[in-house]
């Protein structure tokens, strides 16, 4: 289940996007180099799978992840990154890029030279089914069974619960939703918990970036992950954060 993000917020604002004409030569022959480099990639690379299946990780400047989910180039972006000197090179990779009069190895992990805030670090995500899922770490609110995205069985199948339902008005909000199972949401409907015989076991909270990037960081996941990506992701839980996890039942804290 991977996550991974390729056109951020980061790259609004002048941080990324086209050079004005204002700006010092020096980056209009960069813009130049940039555009015959990957010309010439793109003539001769067709069937290079690496190259074309190769993410670079993006951190702040500050070398911290810019959000959830994980903010990751592609090697064409990379490589514009670099000739704009938009980037710094943290960690390389084993893959390179080859043209007909040069050829570069491309990194695994790359800065913003330049601080952007990390408004999908430190904000409140969207709330949807999959951020949901990473939240409640794809455990059933009301059974504390362990649901699927995907699942053709209607007591392992991932849905959102409102807890107040929408014809109670209640809104489609972080405090208000909940993982249930597909059966589960059949049977409770448009009652409250308590009307439907139901107990939440896990109450509904308002996460942030940050909090779903770490709860998605599992160590599962941290290994299919490249080598030089684990030592940036090495994140810490707020204290709120450790306050959801502990009240977690113990029966599912293994899980």
């Amino acid at each position: 289940m991977a996550q991974f993000r390729g056109r951020g917020a980061w790259r609004q604002g002048g941080v990324w996007g086209m050079m004005c004409v204002h700006e010092p030569l020096q980056q209009e022959i960069s813009m130049l180099k940039t555009s015959l480099f990957l010309r010439e990639l793109n003539s001769i690379m067709s069937s290079a799978c690496a190259f074309y299946q190769h993410r670079t990780l993006l951190l702040n400047a500050d070398y911290k992840p810019l959000g959830f989910p994980l903010e990751t180039l592609n090697a064409e972006d990379t490589i514009r990154g670099m000739f704009l000197e938009r980037l710094t090179v943290v960690t390389e990779s084993d893959v390179y890029a080859h043209s007909p009069s040069c050829q570069m190895r491309l990194p695994s992990v790359v800065a913003l030279k330049e601080y952007v805030n990390p408004v999908g670090l430190y904000g409140v995500p969207s709330c949807n089914l999959h951020n949901l899922f990473v939240r409640e770490r794809g455990l059933c609110a009301y059974s504390l069974r362990e649901l699927k995205l995907k699942s053709d069985s209607a007591d392992a199948a991932a849905t959102i619960d409102h807890v107040i339902s929408r014809a109670e008005q209640g809104e489609h909000r972080w405090d208000n939703v909940v993982l249930a199972s597909w059966s589960i949401n059949n049977k409770k409907g448009a009652k409250r918990p308590e009307q439907a015989g139901l107990t939440l076991q896990m109450k509904p909270w308002v996460p942030t970036g940050a909090d779903l990037l770490y709860l998605w960081l599992t160590e599962d996941r941290l290994a299919t992950l490249p080598v030089a990506w684990r030592e940036h992701l090495q994140l810490v839980p707020t204290t709120r954060l450790q306050r959801v996890l502990a009240a977690v039942p113990p029966s599912t804290k293994a899980a």
